[in-house]
C-alpha cells in the first residue's frame, strides 16, 4: 500500500493544486473578489479529488507557513513565479 504524500510547494503536484485552488476561490464574476469561506473546504475537496494526499498533514504544513484558510494558502504558502524569471533589465 502506497503512503500518502504531504502537499507542500516542493511537491511535484503543487502547481496543479495551487492552480485549482486559486481558480476555486476566485470564481466570482467580479475581479479581485474572493469566494474564500476562510476555512479549508476547497483545499480538502481538491486534495481528496487529487488522491494519495495526507490532508491533515498537508493542512498542518500550510498553517505552519501562514496558510490558515484557502486564500491564505495562495497568498502566504504558494511561492508564486520564480524570481529569476522576473529579473529587472538594466537601463542603458
Amino acid at each position: 500500500m502506497a503512503l500518502n504524500e504531504v502537499m507542500t510547494p516542493e511537491n511535484p503536484r503543487w502547481n496543479e493544486f495551487a492552480d485549482i485552488l486559486a481558480e476555486a476561490i476566485n470564481a466570482q464574476d467580479e475581479p479581485g473578489v474572493s469566494d474564500c469561506k476562510h476555512d479549508f473546504s476547497s483545499t480538502r475537496k481538491i486534495l481528496t479529488e487529487m488522491g494519495n494526499i495526507d490532508i491533515e498533514a498537508s493542512i498542518n504544513v500550510f498553517m505552519e507557513n501562514g496558510g490558515y484558510c484557502d486564500c491564505e494558502i495562495i497568498l502566504n504558502v504558494d511561492p508564486g513565479p520564480e524570481d529569476e524569471d522576473f529579473e529587472e533589465e538594466e537601463e542603458i
